[in-house]
């Protein structure tokens, strides 16, 4: 009678991922994080043209978030809609996830183990209602591995692959920061391919097929666009930004001694430059225009080298044309490392390091995840308690060591470490690998630890 009134649809993995949906909803509103929160980089995002093509294409910003705050602002007053409308995107985003994984390893249960932990994301909880891409970017970028994934597993209907190319764009357009997706998607996908069918005949033709498509959805819209915008404002690229932080971070190297070293076009703008800073430290005597290696005194520096010094003098020397002053900016930027190799091969080796140290700390601290590992660390010991009792013949019969028995874990692991290592890399050619940055990078691992939870958990009613 008690399994007769058991509601059937709790059967099912999905309803169990609406009812933690709901349930974060209702946490999140009662700690007040769905207010919406204004933060500097808001305003230019705001004021981004939408109703001028050669001026969208001028600003520092992408289209993608500002389109996303028209349509969502226009819902309530003072923009208070749009943290709501963030969160429905994310679990949007987890739930094609968990379709994904559920395509690719073939159980439903074992996908929503993967998928439910990603629905507490540091990135979500720290960024879901300001007014900025992060929160909304990740959420895009999920969804788009979670296509990914529906492809590589074997269903690949043109609409799929539309769907897939679409879900890469639209997340460089929210954030650009998420451009090496481009190359993720073939990597990743072929990796993937290949573990799935390494036994199989004739699968090196369909990996490199596979290959190829995959390039072709993630390169052919960004050529495209950036071609629109060569033929509209004559410049031959995503956005005009990465410049700014780019000389942000290296312009900590840029000494008087060296300007003799640059090419002749850009001695004026570096000696603006160091004009400018002089001029700015008296104003913030808490910095100082020293060249230093010290990982904390470059990311320290970072904010003020960047819109205090840099990007000031670009202006004063080539006007407020962007993309000009973007451009300069970033051949500042490559000069000051020709000139100094070895301060920045020392300044990526210390990023690396300061960005997985970030990372580990961010998600331990996470509570969903911190009880999570502790679950795991409590369940494997009790599988190995269990297992120590048997007799060593069964302990044989359980220990099995298939390759399909470690498909699961191995191509999710897959995922979050090219994920992470790609989105890692990417940052700190350019920036510091601050929180939100990593964060972003990070929003895979979680995954391994629902996976790791499923099965230790089988594991543990079968001995």
């Amino acid at each position: 009678m008690v399994a007769k009134s058991f509601p059937r649809w709790l059967r099912y993995p999905f309803a169990w991922l609406v009812v933690q949906g709901i349930v974060l909803t209702i946490f999140l509103a009662a700690t007040s994080r769905l207010h919406p929160h204004a933060t500097p980089d808001t305003l230019s995002y705001q004021r981004f043209p939408l109703d001028s093509l050669p001026a969208a294409f001028e600003h520092s910003r992408t289209c993608g978030y500002p389109i996303f705050l028209r349509v969502t602002g226009s819902l309530a007053k003072h923009a208070a809609a749009v943290p709501g409308c963030q969160l429905a995107v994310h679990f949007v985003a987890v739930c094609i996830f968990y379709l994904g994984v559920c395509r690719l390893l073939g159980s439903r249960w074992r996908a929503f183990a993967a998928a439910s932990p990603l629905l507490y994301s540091n990135i979500l909880f720290g960024y879901v209602n300001n007014l900025i891409a992060d929160s909304l970017g990740s959420s895009i970028s999920v969804a788009t591995v979670g296509v990914l994934l529906w492809v590589v597993a074997g269903n690949r209907s043109i609409w799929l692959w539309l769907l897939l190319s679409a879900g890469c764009f639209a997340t460089y357009q929210v954030r650009p920061a998420y451009l090496f997706l481009v190359l993720l998607l073939p990597l990743l996908g072929t990796g993937l391919y290949w573990m799935r069918t390494r036994d199989e005949s004739h699968a090196g033709n369909k990996i490199h097929w596979l290959g190829s498509k995959l390039a072709a959805c993630g390169l052919v819209p960004l050529f495209a666009y950036c071609a629109v915008r060569w033929w509209v404002i004559g410049h031959f690229a995503l956005v005009s930004f990465g410049g700014n932080n780019f000389v942000g971070t290296v312009g900590v190297f840029l000494t008087p001694d060296m300007v003799s070293e640059l090419a002749p076009d850009l001695q004026p703008l570096a000696e603006t430059a160091l004009a400018t800073r002089k001029q700015a430290l008296a104003r913030h005597p808490e910095h100082s225009a020293k060249p230093t290696l010290q990982y904390m005194e470059i990311e320290n520096r970072f904010d003020f080298n960047t819109w205090k010094v840099f990007v000031p003098s670009a202006q004063h020397v080539y006007g407020d044309d962007q993309p000009r002053v973007n451009t300069e900016l970033r051949r500042l930027a490559v000069a000051i490392i020709i000139a100094r190799p070895g301060y920045y091969l020392t300044w990526l080796a210390k990023a690396a390091w300061r960005g997985v140290c970030v990372t580990l700390l961010d998600l331990v601290q996470n509570p969903v995840y911190l009880g999570g590992l502790f679950g795991l660390l409590t369940l494997h010991g009790c599988v190995v308690v269990r297992t120590m009792g048997r007799l060593p013949a069964g302990r044989l019969k359980d220990g099995g060591n298939s390759a399909s028995t470690h498909f699961p874990f191995n191509a999710l692991l897959l995922v979050a470490l090219l994920f992470a290592g790609m989105k890692l890399l990417l940052i700190i050619i350019t920036t510091p690998p601050l929180g939100r940055f990593v964060d972003a990078g990070a929003v895979f691992f979680p995954a391994l630890l629902g996976i790791g939870l499923f099965d230790r958990w089988s594991r543990l009613r079968k001995v």
